[in-house]
């Protein structure tokens, strides 16, 4: 914080009479006690139009002014701009003014005729204070900064600790009250998930992809009620949730996809068992960590439910499989090939030993994530293809039996593949018409041709030919020749154009050239076509 006189305070002078104002300006030597005069005003109501631009930190204002006197001006500024110091000029005697000047937080009051010595004094005054009150504030704000930040810090060292170590359940619920942390011991309910976001060789870069993630995440955690997001010593991310009613299964899967769309990078999710209490709360987060391990181990994004200690490598070359597979089928789209795949994966899923209820979540979750990043990466937005009352997890979680999810997802997959097809089939068409009009208006273009067109879209030339056909009905050449034709038609009719004028109009700039294209596809020249015309008119 500045002490000296480098940080000039801005004061601005109110007077009706342009003589004061100008005298107040050379009075003193404002810069060599710390202040800086900024545009003056004739009026109440001028100075304070001007002080939104302005920004005065002290303004000297006349008590006898027409319309809003002294006193009254400085009370509209005590109610509009407290922080301003008003110091007052005036020619009566002070003490009627006395009481009125506390009440409205003036300053001071300077007898006219002002003497130089008694305004500097009283400004340099006035500088000392408005200094004095402007370090004591920052001080007071990087103090409570420090206490915030000393505050997050003990309470995420608690959290970290709470999931790694057994703590003592009266020094647990103590410092949950003292520091006034929101968790709360009636719930009987207490879960964690884990997200792992992928890493790179750099650890800046991967300090900076945690950071963005916590960024993403926190506004959607905060519309949960009684879930808080932290970070393990890991730099993981963490939700801890003591709310029986939020699923962090189907919200986890949801983050997933979330991530994936804002930060383009890949979060792997897991998810340990409920505990009844708090100080068990270790133990779902141990299961959780281990999920989402095995969610990285496995390439893949889908949320994983708490698992068995056996052995899940069966289970994990599943997940590969639908990782690899299903975005190429869905990019196709190909029903029966996505069909196939989602069947072969739950036939082998009970041809594994002691498969359960939790692998048929673990494989559904999968396919469901999969899908939905698949959209994503088309620029396909899944929340206008499914029902906004939920997604898929949710549905999914209601189910009771095997045979129900994978018949669900089986009606989840079909109707996906029907949505892919009708989306990009007026893609497709928008595109297309798009290029027809961009034909129709750069017809004069002897370059204009199906690479070109395909350059300029970002497409694939065979793509484009085979696009533009299933929706024109006829292919690219035919449709260029055609246009062609008819403008050329259309000018020789109605204008007196040169034939090599014409065809220029039309892209071709060999008038010869012209003359047999336009005979080819009319069975006349351009001047028999032209002459016919002319006759029948």
């Amino acid at each position: 914080m500045e002490t000296g006189y480098d940080q000039l305070l801005k004061v601005m002078f109110v007077d009706d009479e342009e003589k004061t104002r100008k005298l107040l300006r050379v009075f003193v030597d404002w810069q060599s006690i710390g202040y800086e005069p900024v545009e003056d005003a004739a009026s109440a109501n001028q100075a304070m139009e001007l002080i939104e631009e302005e920004h005065p930190d002290v303004v000297i204002t006349d008590i006898e002014m027409p319309y809003i006197n002294g006193l009254e001006f400085a009370q509209m500024l005590a109610e509009e701009y407290p922080q301003i110091v008003v110091i007052v000029l005036t020619a009566h005697d002070l003490f009627q003014y006395a009481q009125k000047s506390v009440e409205l937080g003036i300053k001071s009051f300077l007898l006219k005729p002002i003497r130089r010595a008694d305004l500097i004094e009283v400004m340099k005054d006035v500088r000392t204070d408005i200094m004095e009150e402007r370090r004591a504030i920052f001080e007071f704000e990087g103090l409570k900064s420090r206490i915030a930040e000393s505050r997050t810090l003990i309470v995420q060292n608690f959290l970290n600790n709470l999931l790694l170590n057994k703590v003592d359940q009266e020094s647990l619920w103590g410092t949950i009250r003292y520091y006034d942390i929101p968790l709360r011991r009636d719930t009987g309910h207490y879960n964690v998930m884990v997200l792992m976001p992928e890493k790179h060789n750099d650890p800046e870069e991967d300090e900076l992809r945690r950071q963005q993630c916590m960024e993403v995440l926190s506004p959607a955690v905060s519309r949960l009620t009684d879930v808080l997001l932290l970070k393990d010593i890991h730099q993981n991310l963490i939700l801890l949730s003591q709310n029986k009613k939020i699923s962090l299964m189907s919200y986890g899967a949801h983050f997933t996809v979330l991530i994936k769309e804002k930060l383009s990078m890949g979060i792997y999710a897991g998810c340990g068992n409920p505990v009844d209490s708090l100080e068990e709360i270790r133990y779902s987060y141990k299961q959780a960590y281990k999920n989402a391990m095995i969610a990285s181990y496995s390439h893949n994004q889908a949320f994983l439910s708490s698992g068995r200690e056996s052995d899940m490598g069966g289970l994990q070359e599943l997940i590969q499989t639908l990782t690899e597979e299903l975005p190429l089928y869905l990019g196709i789209p190909s029903g029966d090939k996505v069909r196939q795949l989602v069947g072969t994966a739950y036939g082998t899923l009970k041809g594994l030993p002691q498969s359960s209820l939790s692998d048929y979540l673990v494989i559904s979750y999968s396919i469901v994530n999969v899908t939905l990043s698949t959209l994503s990466d088309n620029g396909i937005p899944y929340i206008e293809i499914y029902s906004t009352d939920h997604l898929p997890y949710e549905k999914i979680l209601r189910l009771t039996g095997a045979e129900e999810i994978e018949k669900y997802i089986s009606q989840f997959t079909d109707f996906t593949v029907c949505q892919i097809e009708e989306y990009m089939n007026k893609k497709n068409t928008m595109l297309v018409h798009r290029i027809v009009q961009y034909m129709n208006e750069h017809m004069d273009d002897s370059t204009l041709s199906l690479a070109k067109i395909s350059k300029i879209n970002y497409i694939n030339n065979s793509y484009l030919s085979r696009t533009f056909k299933c929706v024109m009905g006829i292919n690219f050449m035919d449709y260029l020749v055609s246009i062609r034709i008819e403008a050329a038609k259309k000018l020789l009719k109605g204008t007196d154009l040169r034939i090599y004028e014409v065809a220029r109009s039309v892209g071709i700039e060999d008038p010869n050239y012209f003359s047999k294209f336009f005979k080819k596809h009319t069975q006349e020249t351009p001047a028999q076509y032209r002459d016919r015309c002319q006759e029948a008119l």
